[in-house]
């Protein structure tokens, strides 16, 4: 038997095509349970009318929205079949889907089985970001893979994708990863958060290239041109996913998933940046904001520099048209500046002589650079402090450490 679980709120649009795709299946075993997470429109009473006409249709309602990361795992503990697959209510499933996953189970059986995705686009969604996302969500893996490399696979070298609806796992999996599911409400990415933790725990692992699942592009808030602030703040919290998955790691204490939950927060904090050129214009300083609170400031820092490096005009940019909802309330005594070298060049003996300036006008200076002191260094004024961070050009993929070093030392210099 495949349990089909469905995670439902206000989607009474759409829940009668999703169902209607899933009930009408080639293959006979298989039960539906419908998770109504406190709908306020008539997603429920669709729900009902279907349940009465349906014998292996459940439903339960949580009473209050509590998001689908909770309503998914009360769906999988209410589960009798021997496989679950996470169906979401604004897309549908090919009619014979069931049976091929049952097929292919039956004759190569494996913990995660991930099929392929057709996406249909919405009149508001773009035709190119559809064809984007179709690629996106085909990128799958049809040799098996075992052990530990089914979460390192997807989580730190992303050869396939983490998204939950186009894979079929096993109910002892799904069971055993009950337990270590917060719950919490996760308004966004709690699918990945959830498939985080089903790839630490998984054995075994392989794909099938048949197009089994439709994803309606642009029912909710992806594929849109222009969001609000509100809307990216909603996107933004994705971070709550990212920050659970973290914690899930550290409770397991194994390396390999922690080094996968810090990329699991930066592929999302990357998302969300994407989307920040989305904002409408006016509201862009407001979204830097949203998106430092969401992430922190160290963190999105490092991110820009991976992804913008070196267009440091594109990062400069950003910051300029965030200036004018920040004021200075209290008078400067210390001033901070940064080159990355002080020996052997114009602008590093501009950049001494600015300190001493700076000394002599009664300022504190704190002056950072890339490498360390050399003999060829220009001079600097006595008791000037120095701070040393790991060097920008062979940072690579360790922005992070040297944002987090930056921010320590800005704030215990009160620079900021």
């Amino acid at each position: 038997m495949i349990s089909v679980i469905i995670p439902v709120y206000n989607d009474e649009k759409n829940i009668r095509e999703c169902l209607d795709s899933v009930l009408h299946q080639s293959y006979a075993d298989f039960e539906v349970i419908c998770v109504d997470d406190g709908s306020t429109d008539h997603s429920l009473n669709i729900l009902r009318e279907y349940e009465i006409q349906n014998t292996n249709l459940r439903v339960i309602a949580l009473g209050q929205n509590l998001s689908a990361n909770i309503a998914r795992k009360r769906g999988a503990k209410a589960a009798r079949g021997d496989y679950i697959w996470f169906v979401d209510a604004d897309d549908t499933i090919e009619a014979d889907a069931c049976e091929i996953l049952a097929y292919e189970m039956e004759q190569d059986p494996v913990d995660i089985l991930h099929f392929g995705t057709k996406v249909y686009s919405s009149v508001f969604a773009d035709t190119e970001k559809e064809s984007e996302t179709e690629v996106f969500f085909n990128r799958l893996l049809t040799e098996k893979i075992r052990g530990s490399f089914v979460n390192k696979m997807c989580f730190i070298s992303r050869e396939y994708n983490s998204n939950l609806w186009n894979k079929l796992f096993t109910i002892e999996l799904v069971k055993q990863a009950l337990p270590y599911i917060e719950e919490i409400p996760l308004p966004r990415a709690q699918d990945v958060y959830l498939y985080f933790i089903l790839s630490s725990l998984a054995s075994s692992y392989r794909g099938i290239e048949n197009k089994l699942y439709n994803y309606h592009y642009g029912y909710g808030l992806d594929g849109h041109d222009r969001y609000s602030a509100q809307q990216f703040k909603l996107y933004c919290k994705m971070a709550d996913a990212a920050d659970a998955g973290a914690r899930y790691a550290e409770r397991r204490n194994i390396g390999y998933l922690i080094k996968a939950a810090r990329l699991f927060r930066l592929s999302v904090l990357q998302h969300c940046i994407g989307m920040y050129d989305r904002i409408e214009p006016t509201r862009r300083a407001e979204g830097l904001e949203i998106i430092i609170e969401a992430f922190g400031a160290a963190s999105v820092a490092s991110a820009f520099a991976d992804l913008y490096y070196p267009d440091n005009m594109k990062i400069v940019s950003y910051v300029r048209d965030s200036m004018s909802r920040f004021s200075i309330k209290k008078e400067i005594r210390t001033i901070g500046t940064f080159y990355f070298r002080l020996d052997n060049g114009g602008t590093e003996r501009v950049m001494a002589s600015l300190a001493g300036i700076w000394v002599s006008m009664g300022y504190r200076v704190v002056i950072f650079t890339d490498r360390p002191p050399c003999e060829d260094d220009y001079d600097l004024p006595e008791n000037m402090e120095r701070v040393v961070l790991p060097d920008s050009v062979q940072a690579e993929d360790n922005y992070f450490e040297r944002a987090e070093i930056l921010q320590k030392n800005l704030i215990e210099k009160r620079l900021i």
